[in-house]
């Protein structure tokens, strides 16, 4: 199967990813890193259990890196930096929604314009503000196949971001 992992820690929010894990869950192994802590506590008060920390996962295993928002500055560290730049090199998805956005473009050593929107800033790194949830897991849904068709596609965009 094929594998996504979604970098979280303290304080980082669940409602941000909730969308995204379950759209991907349907054709893609969803695994929760962690810098180093065998269970998390989102900003919602959510325990979350880690499946790898950060300095065991090998990117050749997975199809993207998803960054979660959040008070990351704590957390930081070299290993994800370097992660995001691993990914970015392997032509692998790397995506980063609210704060998550300043970690790719710090890793990237860019200058990425963020915006109150979802986007593709360039091949395979996707960029979206923290209010744009539902459509950011829709459009990494939509960068990685996992619709049928176009279809399948317009009818999940109805369900989760309905006007």
């Amino acid at each position: 199967m094929k594998k996504i992992a979604i970098y979280m820690y303290d304080t980082a929010p669940m409602f941000e990813i909730s969308i995204i894990a379950y759209l991907l869950n349907t054709q893609y192994e969803v695994c929760i890193v962690t810098d180093n802590l065998p269970i998390i506590k989102t900003s919602e008060g959510v325990f979350i259990k880690s499946n790898l920390y950060l300095n065991e996962i090998n990117v050749d295993e997975f199809d993207g890196l998803i960054i979660c928002g959040g008070e990351y500055s704590r957390y930081n560290n070299d290993r994800i930096l370097e992660c995001i730049d691993e990914f970015r090199n392997k032509n692998r998805l790397v995506a980063g929604i609210c704060s998550g956005r300043d970690l790719v473009n710090l890793a990237l050593k860019e200058n990425y314009t963020i915006r109150d929107t979802v986007e593709c800033v360039c091949d395979n790194v996707i960029f979206s503000s923290p209010n744009k949830y539902a459509m950011f897991g829709i459009i990494v849904g939509k960068h990685l196949e996992i619709y049928e068709d176009e279809d399948d596609y317009n009818e999940t965009v109805e369900f989760f971001v309905s006007k």
